[in-house]
């Protein structure tokens, strides 16, 4: 566009043409219940099925859940400090920040298992030659047990995407249940059709003046 504002200003060409707007349909993005990962992941072989659960547990990104090493796992927790790429390069993470996430007790204890006899170097998850997995493995493996599974979703959704929505879910129900328990309710079901209303569902007496 720069070019043909030069071009105007010459006199080479009377007016800049409009950038055309292209509209692109909205795609709708199913994610998961943990019910269904669960059963992508039961299509895989067992030696594979570890490293799938943890990326469900951790909603992180492929290529980090590939970079963890034995040292990474601490006191319950996996510290997240580096990714792989597809071509099997480390790097940084894409935040370039440390996160640090809690594990399911059970599945932080299976981690520990899987790499006692490893140097606290060694990486946690490798596949069955030994070497570490690469993302783009992982989204291969899959998409190949999504499809046995009949649940078509890419593993970026199925796991990252549907992670978000699981805890968001979960923070919405204990908001709801804290509230009703602070209500003196049996139930949030109560606190939500007898008590809460939104300031856009108010009538006009009931509004306060701005």
């Amino acid at each position: 566009m720069a070019f043909l504002s030069s071009m105007k200003e010459r006199g080479d060409i009377k007016d800049v043409p409009s950038k055309p707007k292209i509209k692109v349909p909205v795609r709708d993005v199913r994610v998961l219940s943990i019910e269904e990962q669960s059963q992508i992941i039961t299509n895989l072989v067992p030696h594979h099925r570890i490293i799938f659960e943890t990326l469900a547990a951790l909603g992180c990104r492929p290529g980090e859940i590939c970079a963890l090493k034995k040292r990474d796992l601490v006191g319950g927790r996996v510290y997240i400090q580096r990714a792989f790429d597809n071509a099997g390069h480390l790097k940084e993470t894409k935040s370039n920040k440390i996160q640090c996430k809690m594990l399911p007790p059970d599945l932080y204890a299976r981690l520990g298992e899987l790499c006692r006899d490893r140097l606290p170097e060694a990486f946690i998850f490798s596949g069955q030659r030994g070497a570490p997995y690469r993302p783009v493995y992982l989204t291969q493996l899959w998409k190949t047990a999504a499809r046995k599974a009949e649940i078509p979703v890419p593993l970026y959704v199925g796991t990252r995407h549907s992670f978000a929505t699981q805890r968001w879910e979960e923070i919405q129900k204990a908001g709801a249940d804290k509230l009703a328990s602070e209500m003196g309710h049996a139930s949030a079901g109560t606190t939500f059709s007898h008590y809460v209303r939104t300031v856009s569902n108010l009538s006009p007496v009931e509004k306060k003046p701005s």
